[in-house]
């Protein structure tokens, strides 16, 4: 609804505190407006006026928003919310709102949200603090715990392998005697378990069909089992992967490999190993080289997370166990024999080896290389790690994968056919029974904001342009007195080098083939390429070398051929 406000002159101070902070007033709106808290324009005396402006109240139709550090919580008006961070996107302010209320209302400490849009982020969000004491807020470039977010990753690596004629997808999974073989030379660790696992191929590893269930009466799940696995082995360290996986080659299965669907943390395990095997490389690694580099995935966007927080990323938030302890499997025996009182830990400090969970669960990530992978390969499904077919999905298509520790995380990563993904991490999981998850409420109410048009998820958000390759990025790149051709934003290389932008506003050459400087591209500059073809001896003085690849070549003579005439 609208809400007629009193008009209340903003105390002169706090003009003061936020013009020395740096904050815009009445940036693109009218004299007497101001931008609030996600860019939308508000009048000046709303602020500090007895109301709190948290997206009750409306201007012009959008929610307006001042519960913030910038505008000092609507001058006092407001207590206080959590900060947010990342680039507003004022047709989305009214989402900004709904993750706050969410978070609020949860008592969630720290969250990222992010949105693409046929291809483009149009939306990366951070929402509270890095730190228990909520003294940091959570940074642009924060990177969280994705979970089971993990498993559609290992399956692009398995899909990868397979593409390269180095396993197949019938492969039988362990090499355990049987007259066809097998991918895993792991030798049980007391005995074959049980013989149907002769039978598991990396199929049913990848459709949750490898014949374990977590689900089953007295089961649970083996690869959480690293106390009762490193007391078998009797040592004080935890088990290694291939331990584990010998370990559980010894127990019995529940279901026969391939008939039943149950979710299994188990087979990803497995298909981690696989991965590192049959690449010769150590899974993260592949998964950079092979996967995520070429799709445009930084390095720095996605690595393999740490359990104890000295050890984690400092990009990382702390992880909200809710006062849920476990026994640390980082103990030694001795102390967890004679002492077990004293071994407990938080959940996410020790309850399990975050590093044993890199093929199923182990990876760290930011929203924009989840929205990156998403817009690429398939994350749920028969089709799992399959590249997507973007042409068969169809507006209804639509996947979601998962993700949720024992404490401090839960995760979501959502495809739909109508050119949308979606990503939510939160640094504390849903415990009560019969409620939806964070994750749920937080994208359902996404796709009710869109469908009733409440937001409007635009195709470069506001101070974006897109680039030479149609690339959405800062548009205050443009004529900063740098050329702009390989320049790095986030996962997107930057390209301003084409005349649509003017050659990055005159910040670039627009004539690269005008070898000799003439004003125009004639024969004599087609004469000087061609008596440089071959190799360029020195790269840094090799101006026919136009695409800077090293050599003179006949892409080098297209563009001077499609140059010819004045520039």
């Amino acid at each position: 609804m609208t809400q007629f406000h009193t008009t209340v002159k903003l105390t002169a101070t706090l003009v003061a505190v936020l013009i020395t902070s740096g904050v815009a007033i009445g940036s693109e709106c009218g004299p007497d407006e101001v931008n609030d808290c996600f860019g939308n324009c508000v009048p000046f005396n709303w602020i500090d006026d007895g109301l709190c402006d948290d997206g009750t109240f409306k201007f012009n139709g959008n929610p307006i928003y001042l519960n913030c550090v910038q505008w000092g919580f609507d001058g006092g008006d407001c207590i206080p919310s959590a900060p947010v961070s990342g680039t507003p996107v004022p047709s989305m302010a009214k989402l900004d709102i709904t993750m706050l209320d969410l978070m609020n209302q949860e008592d969630i400490t720290a969250g990222a949200m992010g949105v693409m849009k046929n291809g483009v982020v149009v939306y990366q969000r951070f929402f509270g603090w890095s730190d228990a004491a909520r003294t940091q807020p959570l940074q642009p470039d924060a990177m969280m715990r994705i979970a089971s977010i993990t498993k559609p990753h290992t399956a692009a690596c398995i899909r990868a392998l397979i593409a390269d004629g180095i396993i197949n997808l019938n492969d039988n999974a362990f090499n355990l005697g049987q007259p066809t073989g097998g991918l895993l030379n792991i030798i049980p660790f007391n005995g074959l378990g049980d013989p149907r696992m002769a039978n598991i191929t990396v199929n049913d590893l990848l459709r949750h069909r490898g014949g374990w269930d977590r689900d089953a009466p007295g089961i649970n799940d083996l690869t959480y089992k690293e106390i009762e696995i490193k007391t078998a082995f009797n040592q004080d360290a935890v088990p290694t992967r291939q331990q584990t996986v010998a370990w559980i080659l010894s127990q019995p299965l529940q279901n026969t490999p391939g008939a039943t669907y149950a979710y299994s943390n188990e087979g990803f395990l497995v298909l981690g190993l696989i991965v590192e095997q049959f690449s010769g490389l150590d899974y993260e690694t592949y998964l950079h080289q092979r996967v995520l580099s070429p799709i445009g995935v930084q390095g720095d966007a996605i690595e393999a997370g740490r359990t104890l927080p000295v050890n984690q990323n400092p990009r990382e938030p702390w992880y909200n166990d809710q006062g849920l302890t476990s026994l640390n499997v980082f103990a030694s025996l001795a102390d967890l024999a004679n002492n077990p009182a004293g071994q407990f830990v938080p959940n996410p400090e020790g309850r399990w080896c975050h590093e044993l969970r890199v093929g199923q669960g182990g990876l760290i990530a930011t929203p924009r290389e989840l929205l990156t992978f998403l817009d690429t390969y398939t994350i749920r499904g028969n089709n799992i790690g399959m590249p997507r077919n973007k042409a068969t999905e169809g507006a209804g298509w639509t996947q979601v994968h998962t993700g949720a520790l024992f404490g401090g995380t839960e995760s979501i990563a959502q495809q739909w056919g109508d050119g949308h993904n979606f990503v939510a991490i939160f640094n504390k999981r849903q415990l009560t029974a019969g409620e939806d998850d964070y994750i749920i409420t937080v994208r359902d109410a996404f796709r009710a904001l869109l469908n009733s048009g409440d937001i409007t998820v635009p195709d470069c958000p506001p101070g974006y342009i897109f680039d030479c390759n149609g690339n959405c990025v800062p548009e205050m790149w443009l004529g900063n007195g740098v050329c702009d051709t390989q320049t790095w934003f986030g996962d997107v290389l930057v390209d301003f080098n084409c005349a649509a932008l003017n050659f990055d506003e005159g910040d670039c050459d627009p004539c690269p083939a005008d070898l000799d400087g003439s004003g125009s591209v004639d024969i004599n500059d087609f004469l000087q390429m061609l008596a440089n073809f071959g190799i360029c001896q020195d790269p840094s003085a090799c101006p026919s070398d136009i695409d800077g690849n090293g050599f003179v070549d006949v892409d080098d003579l297209l563009v001077g051929i499609g140059s010819f005439g004045p520039c």
